[in-house]
């Protein structure tokens, strides 16, 4: 994406008058350039012409005159006399514009988007993206290695390195594609993440997948081996690795106090025993409490909190159910704005700033029906266009079997357009995505150049529409050649190799069994049992976040998940569902184990779960927070 940088005419004309302006006119003799200016390689550059009596005047008295000869300059003035100066503008620049800093008249051949115009009018400096074509700042180049060589595309949007993600990764001006799971977006090229295991860290322990050497662990991590890093007990300190009991000092009770050769952290302290630093524990005088490791008058009140008080309690006044400052009574935010430094704030820049507002809430502002971004009201996209990175773009005109990352990508195929990218099972992925419709039921039809097909023995249930091919070379390559369906008479592109059917332990078939957060288009697939679900992608008009769908159960005190699932309990658009959801491991971090499109998302009992992000739903983030389109995580 080009970056311009626009001067307002009014520092132009400053810096103008701090510079001896300067005209360059083609010319082919003296006569065809200005007073004081003469034809020097076909250019007019200053100097005195024969018989031009000069451009000024002495820098002396009041009398001298500029020149002896005809046509002299004008009689210097008491300090000097001043030269004329050609100005640019319509009458020497009708065929471009005039550069303000410069006085020089830039033809329109020789225009860019920081220096746009004509008729002699200023020049200008394009907004992004628009370029300068014909003088006139018009719509935006279409992105290619041209002008995106150092990233990769989203239509027609240049993503450059250091706004890339795991699922918009790429160099050269190319197609943004999403990374294998357990990879990361570097530098435009899709990396392995690297893992924390004993061979890597022989010689420290594992925080998650991070090694933290001898040198650098501490009682809360310690551990070698690359085991699990683990805490140690009170008035214990970490040796090479060990947990070692200490007598309780400054050192290894740095938050706390010491009661005997105890360390007391302030979670366990009391009026009784107050105190950090590892010092020795005191006791609170009448009137006050144990704060923090500090002894502070008791009571809600303006001496005594920060934040907002709530039934004689402090605190800390930044949540929509509880918001205020300096000590006062906490107050409820109205549905549609948040709480903001102690005061609640409606939808807008400041509350809603990677989004847009819709009926008073924020919304991500990637969705067709609310497209938008900083905070600004949220538009529904017009026919024939879409809601790419929060704006409404033209749609852009694909065939079946067309490159894809998002659904919304094969849009001009018509309803029900999809972007398909691994199998219905899950056994291979269709190499940069492949566009497509569902077909095989009733009012499902394939487009012109296009048959309805499946392939169940190789891994694809779905009967989706396939590219028409008569040889290899009709295919998209690398990742696809042309497949003969002789029972339905007709050739096809498909994924090439030939994938490997995969078939889980207890998975009764392909088309049923299929485990928790696996792939799915209808209920029978995740079954048995037969109280097993699919969760679809939309639902009532509404984008629930699951992409390809999601086999889940029911779940509860008295029913339990299957192995290598919890169950997890969501709020959506005020009501609690409680499900089935796949165990991932270190929560908050991204994609971890999950599927494509999916992140870890943290659980009250501690273990991560994989689910939507939530730039991919259409329901607003609960409790008023604000959903980051970079991480998916609402905040």
């Amino acid at each position: 994406m080009r970056i311009v940088v626009a001067i307002s005419w009014v520092a132009a004309a400053a810096l103008a008058s701090c510079l001896s302006p300067v005209l360059e006119r083609q010319c082919e003799r003296d006569d065809d350039c200005g007073s004081g200016y003469r034809c020097i390689a076909t250019t007019c550059l200053p100097g005195e012409a024969p018989g031009d009596g000069g451009r000024s005047g002495g820098a002396g008295g009041a009398s001298n005159a500029g020149g002896a000869q005809s046509g002299g300059g004008q009689a210097g003035g008491g300090t000097g006399g001043g030269g004329g100066t050609v100005v640019c503008g319509p009458s020497n620049c009708l065929s471009g514009c005039c550069d303000a800093a410069t006085n020089r008249c830039i033809a329109v051949a020789n225009q860019s988007t920081m220096t746009c115009g004509n008729a002699g009018r200023q020049c200008l400096a394009c907004p992004s993206p628009d370029q300068c074509v014909g003088g006139t700042c018009s719509g935006s180049a279409p992105c290619d290695f041209d002008n995106c060589s150092g990233g990769c595309c989203v239509g027609n949007v240049c993503v450059p390195p250091s706004a890339q993600t795991s699922v918009s990764c790429g160099l050269g001006g190319g197609l943004c594609r999403a990374c294998a799971a357990n990879s990361v977006c570097n530098g435009g090229t899709c990396q392995a993440q690297a893992t924390c295991t004993a061979a890597t860290c022989p010689n420290g322990c594992c925080n998650g997948n991070t090694c933290v050497p001898f040198a650098n662990q501490s009682p809360t991590t310690c551990g070698g081996g690359g085991a699990a890093c683990r805490q140690c007990l009170v008035n214990q300190t970490c040796i090479t690795g060990s947990c070692a009991t200490t007598l309780c000092n400054p050192t290894n009770c740095p938050n706390g106090c010491c009661q005997g050769n105890t360390c007391v952290q302030p979670g366990n302290q009391s009026q009784a025993n107050c105190g950090k630093g590892g010092l020795a524990c005191q006791v609170c005088p009448a009137g006050q409490t144990c704060s923090s490791g500090a002894c502070v008058p008791t009571g809600c009140g303006p001496q005594t909190c920060m934040g907002c008080c709530s039934g004689g309690t402090c605190t800390r006044g930044t949540d929509n159910f509880a918001c205020g400052a300096n000590g006062q009574m906490c107050t409820q935010c109205p549905a549609g704005s948040s709480c903001l430094n102690g005061a609640c704030v409606g939808c807008g820049p400041t509350t809603c700033a990677s989004g847009c507002c819709q009926f008073g809430f924020c919304q991500p502002g990637n969705l067709g029906s609310a497209c938008g971004m900083l905070g600004n009201m949220c538009q529904a996209c017009p026919a024939g266009t879409q809601c790419q990175m929060q704006r409404c773009v033209p749609v852009a005109q694909v065939a079946v079997g067309a490159p894809c990352t998002f659904d919304p990508d094969c849009a001009s195929l018509g309803v029900g357009a999809i972007c398909k990218r691994v199998t219905s099972p899950g056994n291979a992925t269709y190499q940069g995505g492949y566009c497509t419709l569902r077909c095989g039921q009733p009012g499902q039809s394939c487009p012109m150049g296009s048959s309805c097909a499946s392939a169940p023995t190789v891994g694809e249930n779905d009967n989706i529409c396939l590219d028409n091919c008569q040889t290899a070379g009709d295919c998209r390559s690398p990742g696809y050649t042309c497949y003969s369906f002789g029972a339905a008479g007709f050739n096809a592109c498909w994924i090439f190799p030939t994938p490997m059917v995969v078939v889980d332990a207890g998975v009764p078939s392909l088309d049923a069994g299929r485990p928790v957060g696996a792939a799915c288009t209808n209920d029978v697939q995740c079954q048995a049992p037969a109280t097993a679900f699919c969760i679809p992608p939309t639902l009532a008009g509404f984008n629930t976040g699951y992409l390809g769908g999601y086999c889940s159960r029911n779940c509860g005190a008295a029913v339990t998940c299957p192995a290598g699932s919890i169950c997890v309990t969501e709020t959506v658009n005020g009501q609690p569902f409680t499900t089935c959801k796949t165990i991932c491991p270190n929560p908050g971090t991204g994609q971890s184990n999950c599927r494509t499109g999916y992140i870890c998302h943290p659980n009250a009992a501690g273990s991560g779960w994989c689910g939507p992000r939530c730039n991919n739903q259409s329901l607003p983030c609960p409790n008023g927070g604000m959903c980051n389109n970079a991480t998916g995580y609402c905040q």
